[in-house]
């Protein structure tokens, strides 16, 4: 369908410009490659022209107002040419030879850059938004270089793909073509002098909202000033390269809506409640450069809900000093699981609650048996334990082995606790193989002698708070810091880090891709993210804001 092969080459723009793009919050004891990072919110941004035509009450948006450096066009070229070009290999072999997504391919060799994307008609400093006209249709609206230009790109990739472009149609002077899919969905796309307008959604919808899309009509409110954008980006420390919202209001009312019922009163009393919770969850990215990329998502939450996910949070004494430096994994969460039961059961029911009074026995009924599972009670060693964190600094595995046995493991766990040692003595009544090992609850560290070579050098000590175990000479230093840790680390709902470039090592060491079957392209793709990127680093966490989940990765 040629309206299909378009809309590959609109949304393939779309994603070089969306990658262009940048981790808010508040900091946490963990080492500052494993934690929220601050970022400046929006200084004299100009709000692109096309944000006129975004109604003020759009249910969603992700937008760019600002452009990328010039040096992130290298990494997308490392990134996305092996990526379309796995894609390309694995659509053929299932589906015979794929025309557009040759045409598309063939049309950006060389043009990795600036200069080559220009040459196609778009722009190297693109803006561009993604909105709805309600729940749909979703609309792309991206400023473009040279209207001409593009229109005849877009015509040479029809015709490389062997489906010419159908005559345009002409509507209050905007050409633009108009398909129908088998699936009786409408996909719209028009080309203008300075800007491209993709949509797709219900015929019907599109059809009653045609003028809107295509920009012959503006919408009674919009937000050609950008003050809620701004706002947001403000809030969340978001710079302007992308910005992103999701209204929770919005969504619940026009899916009600859209399912063929009109809330009444009750209803609406229910999704003006929740969303008082939730407001919008908002994306957005801190940075973006040549040498690393950060970004948030955030669910906004009204203070009492966050005072109520704060209360969840817990202290993990040494959890710093164990995630810091650069292992291959390391994993780290404390959560008061008893309290984290009690304000999910809430949750469920606030949802029961919304369900009953909207009339939707689907949600009534879904929420009565997550209640049922959540009733059920904690495993009493479970709610004990208040956090902990695993690193694994190194693995050994010998050449050619293919099974994945490591020969050693260098690594560190620590769990904590109110109270280690009750949590130690239960252990060891649950296990009576862990007291015949004869560690001893006095504070310290104590080698542990034990036939298990994979373990070079392993100790285990219990304090009040923490029990820590450790394998590796320099763990073994480490464990003897980390033991006696005084209490204050609050830690993090849960946080990750790991080293893309040593996993990848591992996996090509122990032949995973070999014994997985790996297809070739996909091995093409794994090469070039090897190569790309560094230590990717991800926090989940609680601020004023709401419940932040923070992400950054390296670029080589």
């Amino acid at each position: 369908m040629t309206s299909v092969r378009i809309c590959q080459a609109v949304l393939v723009a779309v994603a070089l410009a969306a990658c262009n793009k940048q981790g808010v919050g508040d900091t946490t004891s963990l080492p500052a490659e494993t934690r929220l990072q601050a970022a400046q919110g929006p200084s004299g941004l100009a709000v692109p022209a096309l944000f006129a035509s975004i109604p003020a009450d759009t249910p969603y948006l992700l937008a760019s107002l600002e452009p990328a450096p010039p040096g992130v066009w290298p990494k997308l070229e490392q990134l996305f040419k092996p990526l379309l070009e796995g894609a390309l290999a694995r659509s053929e072999a299932k589906h015979g030879k794929n025309k557009g997504m040759d045409a598309i391919l063939s049309e950006l060799a060389g043009k990795w850059n600036e200069a080559g994307l220009e040459s196609l008609g778009f722009s190297a400093q693109p803006r561009f938004a993604v909105y709805g006209l309600g729940l749909q249709p979703a609309v792309v609206r991206m400023a473009i270089k040279d209207g001409k230009t593009v229109r005849a790109t877009i015509e040479r990739l029809a015709a490389k793909a062997g489906d010419p472009l159908r005559p345009a149609i002409t509507r209050g002077g905007r050409s633009y073509w108009l398909e129908t899919g088998s699936d009786g969905t409408s996909v719209v796309l028009s080309i203008g002098d300075r800007e491209l307008v993709a949509a797709v959604g219900k015929p019907r919808d599109v059809e009653a909202k045609l003028d809107l899309i295509l920009g012959l009509q503006k919408p009674a409110r919009s937000m050609a000033d950008g003050a809620l954008v701004k706002q947001l980006m403000a809030s969340h420390g978001f710079g302007g390269q992308l910005i992103g919202f999701a209204d929770t209001r919005q969504l619940a009312a026009r899916a009600i809506e859209a399912a063929g019922a009109t809330p009444g009163p009750a209803c609406t009393g229910e999704i003006d409640r929740l969303s008082a919770k939730l407001p919008r969850l908002v994306v957005g990215y801190s940075e973006l450069s040549a040498s690393r990329i950060a970004g948030s998502f955030v669910v906004e939450m009204a203070p009492d809900l966050v005072a109520a996910m704060r209360a969840l949070k817990t202290e993990v004494p040494g959890l710093g000093a164990a995630m810091s430096g650069h292992p291959i994994m390391a994993f780290a969460a404390g959560l008061d699981l008893v309290g984290a039961q009690q304000l999910g059961n809430a949750a469920v029911a606030s949802l029961r609650q919304l369900g009953a009074a909207c009339g939707l026995g689907s949600l009534v009924n879904g929420t009565v048996q997550v209640a049922r599972r959540l009733s059920q009670p904690l495993p009493e060693l479970a709610t004990q334990i208040s956090g902990g964190a695993v690193v694994i600094d190194d693995i050994e595995v010998r050449a050619g082995d293919h099974s994945a046995t490591p020969e050693r493991i260098d690594g560190v766990l620590l769990l904590a606790s109110p109270d280690a040692r009750a949590l130690f003595d239960k252990a060891v009544a649950m296990e009576p193989l862990v007291k015949s090992l004869g560690i001893e609850v006095d504070g310290k560290l104590h080698d542990l002698h034990m036939p298990v070579p994979i373990f070079r050098v392993p100790a285990v000590g219990v304090s009040d708070r923490v029990i820590v175990v450790t394998a590796g000479d320099r763990q073994r230093g480490a464990g003897d810091r980390l033991i006696a840790a005084p209490a204050g680390d609050t830690a993090p709902l849960l946080a990750a880090s790991y080293d893309f470039r040593k996993l990848m090592d591992f996996t090509e060491r122990t032949g995973g891709l070999d014994r997985d079957g790996t297809e070739p392209e996909v091995r093409a793709v794994l090469a070039s993210m090897k190569d790309l990127f560094g230590n990717f680093s991800g926090t989940l966490d609680v601020t004023d804001r709401g419940l932040v989940m923070w992400s950054s990765i390296e670029l080589k």
